[in-house]
């Protein structure tokens, strides 16, 4: 084989592995964002089914709830007083927006979502999904919309919440 063919073959093979990389690295920032929408998803079917030990296992033991500072602890009151208020529910929410920074360790999301009794009618919001601006218009005729944003952190392999920041959720003594 000529110089110049291996040369070109050599050439070749590192930009196909090129190619390869980078694609793996999309996939890996496609993977990490699948991978933090399906703890979203968890979450909701924990928080559906009044799981306040599952949902708490989705997140980091030093969790806290900002701007309140609530702690772990704090934080697994609060959602059993929740639970017991609501009752039987079910959550919605369109595509949460999820942002994996560069390190691929932290991440953040940003979760709008209405809580609706079990039964209760609820106009066809799935398929606003990738519409979260319709899909809120249309919601918010249902329920009082709220706004989760979570900082994620990635530990051994796995993503977890680390804090949480709610808007919209009444005072505790509304509970």
């Amino acid at each position: 084989m000529t110089r110049h063919i291996r040369d070109i073959l050599t050439l070749a093979g590192f930009l196909f592995a090129a190619t390869l990389l980078s694609g793996c690295k999309g996939c890996a920032q496609e993977d990490d964002e699948a991978k933090i929408r399906a703890l979203i998803e968890k979450g909701r079917t924990l928080s559906e089914e009044h799981d306040v030990k599952g949902v708490m296992d989705l997140a980091t033991k030093d969790f806290t709830a900002v701007p309140q500072g609530m702690t772990r602890q704090e934080v697994s009151v609060t959602l059993l007083m929740a639970f017991r208020k609501y009752e039987d529910f079910t959550i919605h929410f369109p595509r949460p927006s999820v942002t994996v920074e560069p390190s691929k360790t932290e991440a953040q999301a940003n979760i709008t979502f209405i809580v609706v009794r079990r039964g209760e009618a609820v106009p066809d919001l799935g398929s606003l999904v990738d519409d979260p601006q319709t899909w809120l218009a249309k919601a918010s005729k249902i329920a009082d919309p709220y706004e989760l944003k979570l900082w994620l952190v990635k530990e051994d392999g796995e993503w977890k919440a680390n804090r949480a920041q709610l808007s919209g959720m009444r005072s505790l003594e509304d509970l």
